[in-house]
């Protein structure tokens, strides 16, 4: 799934691995990376999914896709799973909105092109196509895989459950909303999306699913359609905004709730004092997924410029980072350290413990959305259209 696992820290333990490099993809990524054995994969805005040898960098094989690719690769037993799927506004060039009806012939919009997007299957060794299924809605929200069921909610308002080994389609849910960039995340055999509102995106929701049936276990009002929920210790974390107009134009505050991971009943909630912009500098995600890590709920406050600390079972806070501009990835926890960029372009080493800084690195791009990821003392991070292999020592 997204980073990995429910908790979100992409940390792999892989002895004596060691990688330092950097590689072009020609392309912007918001992807986040996958690894499978000593194979990194990403897509991209150029339309493609590309495989790098992770220990130089070198490209194995790139594949072909109908539209701009933003979803993390997801991966099981030899094959991805990726979603293609564009942003934008009515009447901007892309044409990134259709329209339809419902049963009773009500108008309906949603997030997505007329001519529909698609959930593909690839051969992990390859690149090769096994299958693809065609969605009304964008596919930018990554897909999670468990039981051999690949689970997505979309553009179109639904969750959809797939046969791995296939693409046939098992279940279709509805949800209270649309999935712009809010991954699912599967612990057990649930399966948790969020979403929002079509017409007002800053009133979000968590919906809990059997991964098996697509049957709701419960709904909570908390979350937002760009930011995948986290889960740690029976708890699910979830981010969202409440949006507003400001004298800078439109903004809002951060929410972030820990909800009854069996119940999806609230446990506790922090909301932020004063609203921030939001703003389209290196993505324009408004509520970005958090890290559940060593008994702390790390979380990017992007209204804020922040990143901070939760104490997981009462919402303290345990500290405050504040960072150059606004951190719009999901942070990594390793070895004492939180990693994390900004849309400055500055790469932040924090102390995992107190929360003060112990190295910046400036980057040439800013910071997307695109989260690092860990392995051994190597870390894979994405800056702009450039993926880069540094050590962390």
């Amino acid at each position: 799934m997204y980073q990995l696992q429910a908790n979100h820290n992409a940390v792999v333990k892989r002895p004596h691995f060691a990688a330092y490099w950097k590689f072009d993809a020609g392309a912007k990524i918001n992807s986040g990376l996958a690894l499978v054995g000593d194979v990194l994969i990403f897509d991209t805005f150029g339309k493609q999914v590309i495989a790098l040898d992770a220990r130089n960098g070198s490209v194995l094989w790139r594949t072909n896709t109908d539209n701009i690719m933003m979803s993390s690769p997801a991966v099981s037993n030899g094959v991805i799973f990726v979603g293609s799927g564009d942003s934008g506004h009515p009447g901007s060039a892309r044409q990134s909105f259709a329209y339809a009806t419902d049963a009773q012939g009500n108008a309906e919009n949603f997030w997505g092109r007329p001519e529909g997007d698609h959930v593909i299957a690839l051969d992990a060794a390859t690149g090769q196509k096994r299958w693809q299924y065609r969605t009304l809605g964008e596919d930018m929200p990554s897909m999670g895989v468990a039981d051999g069921v690949v689970v997505f909610a979309n553009g179109d308002g639904h969750a959809y459950g797939l046969r791995a080994s296939s693409g046939d389609a098992l279940w279709r849910t509805d949800l209270p909303g649309i999935a712009t960039m809010a991954s699912a995340t599967m612990f057990s055999k649930t399966a948790l999306v969020s979403v929002c509102d079509f017409a007002h995106k800053s009133a979000g929701a968590t919906v809990a699913l059997d991964v098996t049936t697509g049957s709701v276990i419960w709904r909570s009002p908390y979350g937002n359609c760009d930011s995948s929920p986290t889960y740690g210790r029976s708890r699910v974390f979830v981010s969202g905004v409440l949006g507003n107009r400001q004298p800078f134009g439109y903004g809002g505050r951060a929410v972030i709730a820990a909800l009854d991971a069996r119940t999806g009943k609230l446990l506790w909630k922090y909301s932020s004092s004063q609203s921030g912009p939001y703003t389209s500098v290196g993505t324009s995600e408004r509520a970005i997924a958090g890290t559940f890590a060593d008994g702390t709920y790390f979380q990017a406050v992007p209204t804020e410029s922040a990143l901070i600390a939760f104490d997981p079972v009462n919402g303290s806070i345990r500290w405050r980072f504040q960072a150059i501009s606004p951190v719009k990835m999901s942070p990594v926890v390793y070895n004492g350290k939180v990693f994390f960029g900004d849309v400055a372009g500055a790469l932040y080493e924090v102390d995992e413990k107190r929360g003060s800084l112990l190295r910046t690195r400036l980057y040439p791009s800013p910071f997307s959305c695109a989260p690092p990821i860990i392995v051994d003392r190597t870390l894979f991070l994405v800056d702009g259209s450039t993926v880069n292999a540094i050590r962390v020592d």
